[in-house]
């Protein structure tokens, strides 16, 4: 099977007949296809059945081999990646590998802008599965492409929006096995804008969304990017104690706020941890302001933490204040209605729900708070003596 649709994949633009979709459709099948995009060790693959060659008519090979629209050259820009780096993941700007030109046209056949009516039947129909299996790219041994995962994630997201999210948010070891790996390469834009997307949905059916929702409430889901965005996170590695890593969640954490914000269906239920844990707005003032020690000196954390720590205060402070906010379009951006010249609904802030805790939580620190503001020998003079270009980066906290 795997050769098979590897002589498919070598072909320049691929063609995908009825017979082929069924050949697809067969146990196992699907998952070696979508393996081509996830590219992770998978020792459990079914052994190649005789009579699978038989599942790719000549016509079929002899049209997609006539068609040569698509180069080489094409798919290094269209997939923004070249070759592999030492990690073997893809590395912008070199000549595209073999695998990754066949993770490109396995990723237009599933979510490409002309698709088929057969392969629309057979993403339709297992949609799940190539869900599940599209997830192994987010492995650390994983040498697949986030840019053609996500998209077809993104792809599926928006046309089978259930199927994927029923697999992700069952319960709380499914939402685990799947969003934790994600996570760890959050540091990555196409990851980043695909775990916004995932748990912020606005079109999934109330029943998906009650098994989502819970989940990510068990998981205390803002608590935990909080925690990685200020390097609390007691459970993370090296790699996600880093800076890149650290940045990225706190802006996940900001835009996964402001969507919830405006989600009446769950939005509340999410953003109790701001409220209610602490340990949420202490990892963030903390990094703001720094921590005191025992003989009374304040430790700094870095100074790219201590900003994005306090970008991630101002932004939820300011959300904090208006008991209604514009409404997202169905696909939960916020600038669709602007775009299109109309003027959005406006929605209850579901943020009001734990504004006075926020209020209180920050005025009990507001001493030291003021203390940075003004930049006394422990706020941001060291940061702008060594380098006075980042003093107008500073947010009003």
């Amino acid at each position: 099977n795997r050769m098979l649709l590897s002589k498919m994949l070598d072909l320049e633009t691929p063609v995908v007949t009825r017979k082929m979709v069924d050949f697809l459709l067969q146990d196992g099948v699907c998952q070696i296809f979508v393996g081509f995009i996830a590219q992770a060790p998978d020792d459990d693959a079914p052994k190649e059945p005789k009579e699978a060659a038989a599942a790719v008519t000549a016509e079929g090979a002899a049209a997609a081999a006539a068609t040569t629209t698509t180069t080489a050259t094409t798919m290094t820009n269209d997939s923004g990646e070249g070759s592999t780096t030492a990690s073997g993941r893809p590395e912008i700007g070199q000549p595209p590998s073999q695998s990754l030109k066949r993770s490109y046209r396995a990723t237009m056949l599933l979510a490409g802008a002309d698709q088929s009516d057969a392969m629309q039947k057979f993403v339709q129909e297992r949609a799940s599965v190539i869900t599940a299996t599209l997830f192994k790219v987010f492995q650390s041994d994983s040498c697949g492409s986030f840019h053609h995962a996500c998209h077809v994630i993104c792809h599926l997201l928006e046309n089978h929006t259930d199927q994927v999210l029923g697999v992700i948010g069952a319960d709380l070891d499914s939402l685990n096995t799947y969003l934790n790996p994600m996570l760890s390469c959050v540091q990555h834009s196409p990851v980043a804008e695909t775990l916004v997307k995932l748990v912020s949905c606005p079109t999934m059916t109330p029943k998906v969304r009650w098994s989502l929702y819970t989940s990510l409430s068990a998981r205390k889901f803002l608590l935990l990017l909080a925690e990685r965005a200020t390097g609390t996170d007691s459970t993370a590695t090296e790699a996600e104690r880093a800076p890149a890593h650290c940045s990225a969640c706190a802006e996940v954490f900001s835009e996964v706020t402001d969507r919830l914000a405006v989600d009446p269906h769950g939005g509340e239920l999410l953003l109790q941890p701001i409220g209610h844990c602490p340990e949420l707005l202490d990892g963030l003032l903390a990094s703001v302001c720094g921590t005191r020690q025992a003989d009374g000196t304040i430790r700094h954390r870095p100074y790219r933490q201590r900003l994005d720590a306090a970008q991630a205060l101002q932004r939820l402070v300011a959300k904090a204040t208006h008991d209604e906010l514009p409404a997202a379009s169905p696909m939960g951006d916020m600038n669709s209605f602007a775009a299109m010249g109309m003027a959005p609904e406006m929605v209850k802030n579901q943020l009001m729900c734990v504004a006075e805790q926020i209020h209180m939580r920050l005025g009990a620190s507001f001493h030291d708070l003021a203390v940075v503001v003004a930049g006394t020998p422990l706020g941001w003079d060291t940061v702008t003596s060594s380098s006075p270009t980042k003093l107008p980066r500073v947010p009003p906290v």
